[in-house]
């Protein structure tokens, strides 16, 4: 080790680690202003794809409507005895953390979409959003062919198939779409993973895209 090494070990070792922190912090605010997520899991999936819907007040809804808003989209049926109601009680509790972050609205909406539109119709679904306590402000229950309904779970790799008795064998999923329209992360509510049914975690999540640029 050279003399000026031996004399400055200690100096340069501080300088390193200073320098390093800083690093760190830089790469944070370059974060948190939206420039990037450090999220791994939030990382782009896939393109949300196209649709036009119609909402409970007749009002037609589509992709383009959503342009610079973050949202989630839930698939139903207003007959589903066991797993629907209980997503759409999480999507409440979600849009309650919303509202208190005055996040749902304008940079955040909710979307529960029935895919049995024969029996949900617009009446239905007034009521069953009444059940959730939905602030049409932010959460919004569409309905339309169900073809076309079908057509879009199956481009988001969903499963759903008539079990002939009225009932629906149907994958259960919340989508979380970013500001540019790209799917960056899903919920299973009743599936393994169980931390992904973190209301906080969740909200995290959509906070973050909001964030993003």
């Amino acid at each position: 080790m050279s003399a000026f090494l031996q004399k400055n070990w200690f100096k340069l070792a501080i300088t390193i680690i200073l320098l390093s922190i800083i690093a760190s912090f830089a790469y944070k605010l370059w974060v948190s202003n939206g420039n990037g997520t450090n999220d791994k899991h939030l990382d782009p999936v896939m393109e949300e794809p196209s649709f036009e819907f119609t909402r409970m007040d007749g009002q037609k809804v589509g992709k383009e409507d959503l342009k610079d808003t973050v949202h989630l989209v839930y698939f139903f049926f207003g007959q589903c005895p066991d797993v629907c109601p209980v997503t759409n009680d999480l999507m409440r509790k979600i849009q309650n953390q919303l509202k208190e972050k005055n996040m749902l609205g304008d940079k955040v909406k909710m979307l529960s979409i029935t895919f049995d539109p024969e029996r949900d119709t617009p009446e239905f679904l007034k009521e069953y959003a009444k059940r959730y306590q939905a602030d049409p402000a932010g959460w919004w229950f569409l309905r339309d062919d169900q073809e076309k309904v079908k057509d879009m779970m199956k481009k988001l790799n969903m499963t759903i198939e008539s079990d002939g008795k009225g009932y629906f064998l149907h994958s259960n999923t919340i989508f979380l779409v970013d500001r540019k329209g790209m799917v960056r992360t899903n919920y299973t509510p009743g599936g393994e993973a169980r931390n992904e049914l973190d209301i906080d975690a969740i909200v995290r999540d959509i906070k973050t895209l909001t964030k993003e640029k």
